[in-house]
C-alpha cells in the first residue's frame, strides 16, 4: 500500500508552530502516515521544533514550496530569480531538518501568471528554466532532496500544464510532482500521463475532481493507481485541499464554498478511501 498522508492547507494559511501541534496529534490519530508542510514564507514555523513533534507522533513529512506573485524562475529580472533560487534553497534545508526526501510544487513561476507564447517563445523560456532552477537542483542533491516539479493547470499558469511539457522544460535532476486536480483539468488520459512520466516521479497529491474528497466523484481511480504502480512510485499520497473559511488560501485557490461537511471529514474520509485502493 502507498503511505498516505495530508497537506495543513486543508485546515489553515500559513501554518504555524500551533497549528502543526494541534493538528499533529489528530492526523496521527486518524492513520495517516505523512504529514505535509507549506513553506509560504521562511520563518513560519521551525522546522526542528516540526520535526521532534512529528517523531513523537510517528509521522513522516513532505515539504512543499509555494509560489506567489513575485516569485519567478523565469522572465523576471536577475534580482527576482536569485530571490527565488535563494527561497528554494531554504525549502531543500526545510526538508532536511524535517526528513522530506522532496520538496514539491510549481518551481516555475508565480501562480496565477499566465501569457501567450508562440512555440519559439516556450522553447526559449524553457531553457531560462532549465538555467535557473540546475543550480537549485545541485543544491538539493548533494543534500538527498528531490525537487519535484509541478505541471498546474490552464487557468494558473501557461508555463507547464502537463506532464509532457513538464519532462521538455525540466532539468536534469529535476522529477515530478503530480496532482490529481491538474491531471484531470489537462491530461486526455491522466494514467498514460503517469505511466509517461514513469521514473521520474517523486509526488502524488490527490483529491477529489473539485478538490474536495478523494473518491468523492468520478474519477477514474483504480487506472490511476494501476499507473502509479506501473511506473515504480512508492511515495505517499497526499490529500490536497483548501479551506473556505481562510480568505487568503480560499481566494488564491477559488475555494468558494465548503467541499465536505467539515474539513476533518474531508481528510479522515478521504484516508478511508485511499486505504480501500
Amino acid at each position: 500500500m502507498f503511505p498516505v498522508g495530508v497537506n495543513t492547507w486543508v485546515w489553515v494559511s500559513p501554518l504555524t508552530d500551533g497549528d502543526l501541534e494541534r493538528l499533529a496529534p489528530k492526523v496521527a490519530a486518524w492513520g495517516f502516515d505523512v504529514i505535509e508542510l507549506p513553506v509560504e514564507r521562511p520563518g513560519d514555523w521551525d522546522p526542528a521544533r516540526a520535526a521532534a513533534l512529528l517523531a513523537e507522533h510517528g509521522l513522516a513529512a513532505s515539504v512543499v514550496l509555494v509560489m506567489p506573485p513575485g516569485r519567478e524562475l523565469v522572465a523576471a529580472s536577475p534580482e527576482v530569480v536569485k530571490e527565488t533560487q535563494d527561497y528554494l534553497r531554504h525549502c531543500v534545508d526545510v526538508a532536511t531538518a524535517v526528513g522530506s526526501p522532496v520538496i514539491g510544487g510549481p518551481a516555475y513561476a508565480s501562480v496565477g501568471r499566465t501569457w501567450r507564447m508562440s512555440p519559439g517563445e516556450r522553447q526559449e523560456v524553457y531553457a531560462e528554466l532549465r538555467k535557473n532552477l540546475a543550480p537549485v537542483a545541485e543544491y538539493a542533491g548533494e543534500r538527498g532532496v528531490r525537487i519535484a516539479v509541478e505541471p498546474l493547470n490552464r487557468y494558473e499558469t501557461s508555463l507547464v500544464n502537463t506532464v509532457e511539457q513538464a519532462l521538455e522544460a525540466l532539468p536534469d535532476g529535476c522529477d515530478l510532482a503530480l496532482d490529481v486536480y491538474h491531471l484531470n483539468i489537462e491530461e486526455k488520459d491522466p494514467a498514460q500521463a503517469v505511466r509517461a512520466a514513469a521514473g521520474r516521479i517523486a509526488h502524488v497529491q490527490v483529491c477529489g475532481t473539485d478538490r474536495g474528497t478523494p473518491g468523492a466523484d468520478r474519477f477514474d481511480w483504480p487506472a490511476f493507481i494501476g499507473a502509479l504502480r506501473e511506473s515504480g512510485y512508492a511515495g505517499p499520497l497526499v490529500i490536497e485541499s483548501f479551506t473556505a473559511h481562510n480568505q487568503t488560501i480560499a481566494t488564491a485557490a477559488s475555494i468558494w464554498r465548503p467541499l465536505a461537511p467539515s474539513q476533518d471529514a474531508l481528510a479522515s474520509e478521504g484516508l478511508a478511501f485511499l486505504r480501500t485502493l
